[in-house]
């Protein structure tokens, strides 16, 4: 299977699908964990957004 891949496609078609699997994997997986359990999109458990949210606040007011 291997062989036959790197015989009929060219390496920045291998990488291309190879990336772009990725990602697609990776946003699939976000939307589905976030369909799933809607209040960790709401950044209830997620303290350190809130921190770095101040932050930038205190650095605009400088």
């Amino acid at each position: 299977m291997l062989l036959w891949l790197l015989n009929h496609f060219s390496t920045f078609t291998l990488a291309v699908i190879t990336v772009g699997g990725t990602v697609v994997l990776a946003v699939a997986g976000s939307v589905l964990l976030r369909r799933r359990y809607p209040s960790l999109a709401k950044g209830e458990h997620n303290d350190m957004v809130g921190v770095t949210r101040r932050r930038r606040r205190q650095w605009r007011r400088c």
